[in-house]
């Protein structure tokens, strides 16, 4: 029976992908994948093979950047050009795609060579940092130090942990401290008070535009990047400085004057197991992410909770201190402020907040509308609440103008019915909203999609999910247990959660929602059949669009699929409509996703429950959370340091040795594409190996130097690996991606071999990772891989004959990225390939299916 691989794409259809090698993989030369096909193929899939244990490096450092002269006639398919906003004074620029790079290659700074001042020493921050990453107690510190002191090997002046915290507070002030205030708010004519923390968004900011590792690193100018497809320049968007809303806000400055962007985040979170304890913390990203507000919580009154009064108080609480994290930008906002950069020169840069990434819950906070019950639930558009299912008409955007108009002429009835009444016209709360600041912050243009809470946590995870549990619990028990082994059986991959049941299992995760709707299509697809259980296979044969998006036909179909007494009039089902909208206006959905926010509540919830004595906590965990920053500033120069160390004595090295001194060890060419590491001996059930490697590279003109020469391989020439790094060019945003690949026979107590694309003369193939070696052939080392490819038969043959007798070998530069292949258990001996594991593989196999060619 032959081997299929098959991939799923918006139906259930199968996709008979038959891959029909005629000439075997082993009679491929060293560069036979240089052929005709190659200016078809990504820069980084043409690279040869290295082993190296380091870290990948940024494919920007293998690029020289070379101007195109512009013309049209000498545009080559996949030229990137890059048109600069007018203000900027830079001229549009033509790249190949092989010298396009995005970030910017100058030479590292000279380092501080005593970064850790004013620490008397380096082992002195070491000290401290081991006992603030450890989170030790004050016996414990006190132990620490008592040790220390027996060592003379470097000077020691810490003395105790007063001496440690006197050090931590005194090098705290080289980054913008966190701020106390106290906000007061009138509540039946008393006013409460509340504690609020927050940093200056500015003097932030300033921080890291000074900073001579973080400065070169922003982006000022709007740009529009485009590709060149043959035929004419297509634009692309990806990052928020390419998209309208960027454009548009440089556009309204001075022509000298840059913007400064900030995307805010906020939403509460539980501190402690149960719930009782919680923090809300306001997270804001310039380059990287970072506390910059504690926000106070009014505690919830029994006797007050659900009364509107109550509700617009917590409101009102919410914006004035909003107001106050806000105070130093609103006197930046119309003019502008003057920033002295890394380089010692002073810019004029205008503050703006295009992103607002919020859950819904926080988002009717932000917008102050009315919440899920109210006539116009959506913080975005004015679509009424019985016509939230409705997604193929129009509704009238919500705008700031129009929403402070409403708020004046409401106040200005004389009964309270009567303001309710015109408010309600809107579904507003009668609030000043301090998110509605011109020049600086639109919140109705702000507030995002929010992909997380809307579809994993939402639409998937608490309806479709549900539903679809329901449906095969119908079928009955042996379909659960069908499905709960499928998963099970799924093999492991990278940054994918390893389920060995779902079906009696209820997720709060939203990541978890998210890796069962990647993996559902193909493990469900054979238990619900379309003729005896429509309704289930219906919503199964439409459920990978909610990946990405759903279309109007998606989720007609998802309504019909449910029971009479749905419901769909709910927001989070309405959200979706104003997707494209945002990925125009402020780049794609990583921009403004709530997911990597959220994961900064980590780090918050150990500080509460390690570096707090649990009373007074917000003051306690954000000292913690700075001196971390803190610590983290100095580690990075430190290390630098060291490496600036490294380098200067390598060059003083290399600067004594004659050039009849230098090494001629056999070693690999440089390369970035493939990486391998972990290396291993050879298994001894591999002894008739070398007699077919032998066969096998004498086959390679290149090597065997076209027949003239007869190889005879011994056993110390392969060096057997178990991991492999493939950078590949990705499809969906032209940048390299890496697939972490592992061929262990043990690998966290359990066999993992891993499966791969690879290119071939006749074309792409999928095979399974066998054997992963280095083969030295006089003088020169040849990263190579024996693979099962998914075009031979299967027999039935001891394990240790189908290897070596089915295998082919490959050389690893042939290998395009990694791919996660899923056995058929309707049809055993087929595979599907599980295209929903990242975009780019759904790119892929979308084109595979399309021209069986990419």
């Amino acid at each position: 029976m032959d081997l299929q691989v098959r991939s799923f794409s918006f139906s259930l259809n199968k996709i008979p992908g038959h891959i029909n090698v005629h000439s075997t993989i082993v009679n491929i030369p060293i560069d036979a994948h240089h052929g005709a096909d190659e200016s078809n193929q990504p820069e980084a899939e043409r690279s040869n093979a290295h082993i190296s244990d380091e870290p990948v490096a940024d494919v920007d450092q293998w690029m020289d950047l070379e101007e195109e002269d512009g013309s049209e006639h000498q545009h080559n398919v996949d030229n990137i050009q890059t048109e600069y906003h007018p203000n900027s004074g830079i001229p549009a620029q033509t790249r190949t795609f092989s010298t396009f790079q995005r970030d910017l290659l100058q030479d590292p700074p000279t380092p501080d060579v005593q970064p850790w001042v004013p620490f008397r020493c380096r082992l002195d921050f070491e000290v401290a940092e081991l006992a603030h990453e450890a989170a030790l107690s004050q016996p414990q510190i006190e132990r620490l130090i008592d040790l220390l002191h027996r060592s003379k090997q470097e000077p020691f002046s810490l003395c105790n942990y007063k001496d440690i915290r006197n050090m931590w507070s005194a090098i705290s002030h080289r980054l913008t401290p966190f701020q106390k205030r106290t906000i007061r708010v009138p509540y039946n004519g008393v006013d409460q008070e509340f504690t609020l923390y927050y940093w200056d968004l500015r003097d932030w900011a300033c921080d890291l535009l000074r900073d001579p590792y973080l400065g070169p690193q922003f982006t000022f100018n709007a740009q529009h990047l485009s590709k060149f497809d043959g035929n004419t320049f297509v634009i692309f968007i990806d990052e928020p400085w390419t998209a309208d809303a960027f454009w548009e806000a440089q556009s309204a400055m001075p022509s000298h004057a840059k913007p400064l962007a900030f995307i805010l985040y906020a939403d509460k979170t539980k501190l402690s197991s149960f719930g009782r304890e919680k923090g809300y913390p306001v997270i804001a990203r310039v380059g990287g992410g970072r506390v910059v507000a504690w926000l106070p919580i009014v505690k919830d009154d029994p006797s007050r909770s659900g009364k509107q009064k109550f509700a617009d108080f917590k409101a009102v609480v919410w914006h004035e201190s909003f107001k106050r994290i806000l105070m130093c930008l609103r006197s930046k906002r119309k003019c502008g402020g003057w920033v002295e950069y890394w380089d010692e020169l002073q810019r004029l840069m205008f503050p703006i907040v295009p992103i607002l990434s919020a859950d819904y819950e926080e988002q009717c906070i932000m917008s102050l509308i009315r919440g899920v019950m109210g006539k116009f639930p959506c913080p975005i558009c004015l679509v009424p609440r019985a016509e939230l299912h409705n997604l193929l008409e129009t509704w009238p955007l919500r705008t700031r103008h129009d929403a402070v108009h409403l708020l004046r002429k409401a106040r200005r009835k004389y009964t309270k019915e009567k303001r309710e009444k015109k408010l309600k016209s809107q579904s507003l709360r009668d609030v000043k909203n301090s998110l509605n600041l011109s020049k600086l912050l639109d919140v109705f243009r702000a507030l995002c999609f929010d992909h997380l809470h809307t579809h994993h946590e939402g639409l998937w995870g608490k309806h479709l999910w549900i539903k679809l549990q329901k449906c095969v619990n119908e079928v009955g028990r042996h379909a659960a247990t069908k499905i709960d082994e499928g998963f099970a059986a799924v093999p492991r991959w990278r940054n994918l959660n390893h389920f060995k049941e779902v079906m009696g299992v209820s997720f709060a995760d939203g990541t978890k929602h998210e890796d069962i709707l990647k993996l559902i299509l193909f493990v469900a697809h054979d238990v619900l059949d379309p003729e005896t259980h429509e309704s289930g296979y219906l919503l199964l044969q439409y459920m990978f669009a909610a990946l990405e998006v759903h279309t109007t036909q998606t989720l007609k179909y998802i309504s019909e699929s449910e029971c009479e007494s749905k419901s769909w009039d709910f927001p989070k089902y309405h959200l979706g409509v104003h997707l494209f909208d945002d990925i125009k206006a402020k780049g794609v959905t990583r921009n403004f996703n709530t997911k990597p926010n959220e994961k900064v509540h980590r780090p918050l919830k150990k500080y509460y429950q390690l570096r707090t004595n649990f009373k007074q906590v917000a003051d306690q965990i954000l000292r913690a959370d700075h001196w971390s920053l803190v610590s983290a500033w100095i580690r990075y120069r430190i290390n630098d340091l060291d490496a600036y160390n490294a380098r200067k004595e390598a060059s003083d090295l290399d600067d004594s040795d004659s050039d009849d001194e230098v090494l001629n060890a056999p070693g690999l060419e440089s390369s970035f594409h493939i990486k391998l590491g972990s290396s291993h001996l050879e298994d001894p059930a591999f002894h008739q190996f070398h007699t077919k490697l032998n066969r096998f590279l004498n086959m390679i003109p290149v090597i065997a130097r076209n027949g003239h020469v007869a190889l005879e391989l011994s056993a110390n020439i392969v060096t057997e690996f178990r991991y492999l790094k493939a950078n590949f060019e990705s499809m969906v945003d032209f940048r390299t991606s890496t697939d972490y690949l592992r061929c262990s026979p043990m690998f966290h107590n359990a066999p993992r071999y891993d499966s791969v694309i690879i290119r071939t003369k006749d074309g792409i193939i999928f095979g399974r990772l066998i054997f992963i070696f280095t083969c030295l052939v006089e003088g020169t080392s040849h990263p190579m891989a024996l693979i099962q490819p998914c075009d031979a038969p299967i027999q039935h043959r001891p394990s240790k004959d189908r290897l070596l007798g089915l295998c082919e070998f490959i050389f690893t530069e042939s290998i395009i990225r990694g791919a996660l292949l899923l056995e058929d258990r309707s049809q055993p001996g087929d595979f599907l390939v599980v295209d929903s594991i990242d975009t780019d593989m759904f790119l892929r196999m979308k084109l595979h299916k399309d021209s069986h060619v990419y």
